[in-house]
């Protein structure tokens, strides 16, 4: 079994070996350029002809080459390695071989160029017929195509023509331009910020607090007076409310919901929990005093002073 293996192998690397020497023996034939090229082969002449009459430069003509031969013989037709000058090959198309009757035809279509400038340019390809020992080169008849001159005369001086039409450009988006700006403006506010924030927020603050009291004042000076003219338990309610809001908003604890009881023992002012319980006598008891204008007045003195430190706090003096 292993002898008959062995057989097989060596006999397939032989066939391979055998195969690749003629392939090599095959394209050093097609390479050598014979001394007498023989103008026909048992009488016959490849028949080689451009398909088309004229050609540009740079531009490209189809070039037809057939041949008929005995099947039993052997020929290759040209490929890229072999010369066409005045032409360049671009591409070739190759045709199976067609055999009736012991005799063949074998045919190729090639896609040329030429760069060159001569007004009428020839060609004649051969065909390699394959012997034992040599490869000989039969040639087809030459045939011709005709330069076609692009720019036939070129004057001395050119005219150039003017166009002056406004052409309008749809105006593009910049979109790095704005990007930076963006980014420095975002900078600069960053900056800005930082060396000035914290006084802008102080004076924002104070304004604020000043529009706020400025309302508070114009407020309890209206309900003020309608009580100095008619003292009423309903505006003596209204301007205490008011009171306990603004002083809520000024020491931000939640006055609104304390008692007078409760409000003295967060503060220790005899004189404002005096006041503070004369207007609940008032409220609650219908209780008028002639003291009432005074003890509103305790009150607004009481929130004005207030004011005036938290401004102090917020400037930081």
């Amino acid at each position: 079994m292993a002898k008959k293996l062995l057989i097989s192998v060596l006999a397939f690397i032989t066939i391979w070996v055998q195969s690749s020497l003629d392939g090599i023996a095959q394209e050093q034939i097609i390479r050598r350029t014979p001394t007498t090229p023989l103008k026909t082969w048992n009488g016959t002449l490849p028949k080689g002809f451009f398909l088309n009459n004229q050609i540009g430069i740079g531009l490209t003509v189809n070039y037809s080459l057939t041949f008929k031969h005995s099947a039993k013989q052997q020929v290759l037709f040209p490929d890229q390695n072999f010369d066409f000058s005045p032409f360049e090959l671009v591409n070739k198309q190759h045709f199976p071989t067609k055999t009736n009757k012991n005799i063949s035809i074998d045919s190729a279509v090639y896609q040329l160029t030429t760069f060159e400038i001569q007004k009428v340019q020839t060609l004649a390809l051969p065909v390699f017929v394959v012997n034992p020992a040599d490869c000989t080169w039969v040639y087809s008849l030459a045939d011709s195509v005709e330069l076609v001159e692009m720019v036939r005369t070129v004057p001395d001086s050119l005219i150039f023509k003017t166009d002056q039409s406004v052409i309008r450009l749809t105006p593009q988006f910049n979109y790095p331009l704005y990007i930076f700006l963006l980014a420095a403006i975002i900078l600069i506010i960053g900056l800005l910020w930082l060396i000035l924030g914290a006084k802008l927020l102080r004076n924002y603050r104070f304004y604020q607090n000043s529009q706020r009291h400025a309302k508070f004042t114009k407020e309890f000076g209206r309900l003020l007076t309608r009580i100095r003219i008619k003292p009423s338990a309903e505006d003596i309610e209204k301007a205490l409310i008011l009171w306990k809001n603004h002083l809520e908003y000024l020491d931000q604890i939640p006055y609104s919901t304390y008692t007078s009881k409760e409000i003295h023992q967060i503060v220790s002012d005899n004189v404002l929990t005096d006041a503070l319980k004369s207007i609940d006598k008032t409220i609650y008891g219908q209780e008028f005093s002639d003291h009432i204008e005074v003890d509103m007045v305790v009150l607004s003195n009481f929130v004005s002073q207030r004011f005036e430190l938290r401004q102090k706090t917020i400037l930081g003096v």
